[in-house]
């Protein structure tokens, strides 16, 4: 039994509708019009602007096209911010970095592991596609994740009895 996987990609003609409808209003440069997409769907519609057949949480045809990025205060997707935030929590796991909020530190050496294995699976599946500082980065990030992690697995391991730990 095969399933067919369908796939919406209506969204794609809703946001250049949006594009198009906030290039003609003029309201892509009018400093504060921008409102978030879930709160400014919410507000319309319950004023009764959403066109008819919106699904529930729908952005307004009158919806800032720009990202939200700039709305939240969150920098810029990179690739590189992307392997960063891998990097970092698998150091939070290490035990090598507190976790945010508790400022506490707790060893997860199956969650390290897990992270330091996505980290190498991205590398060997964009080898030839990252610039060279991203790849300098990867390859960095992985050399140092598992030199850690091996340090760590190696003082979880206890000794064979009459051996004195190291």
């Amino acid at each position: 039994m095969t399933v067919e996987k369908k796939v919406d990609e209506s969204w794609k003609e809703q946001a250049a509708r949006e594009r198009r409808l906030a290039d003609a209003q003029g309201t892509k440069d009018r400093p504060g019009q921008a409102q978030g997409a879930a709160a400014n769907g919410i507000e319309q519609a319950s004023r009764g602007q959403l066109p008819p057949g919106s699904p529930p949480g729908s952005a307004p045809q009158t919806l800032d096209p720009e990202p939200m990025v700039e709305e939240t205060g969150l920098p810029e997707p990179t690739f590189a911010a992307f392997l960063s935030s891998l990097s970092m929590q698998a150091m939070m796991a290490l035990g090598e970095l507190p976790i945010p909020g508790t400022n506490q530190r707790r060893e997860d050496l199956e969650q390290a592991r897990y992270l330091i294995d996505t980290l190498g699976l991205l590398q060997q599946k964009t080898q030839g596609n990252l610039t060279p500082e991203e790849s300098q980065f990867l390859e960095n990030a992985l050399y140092e994740l598992r030199m850690r992690y091996t340090q760590r697995l190696q003082a979880s391991i206890p000794p064979p009895p009459g051996e004195p730990r190291r």
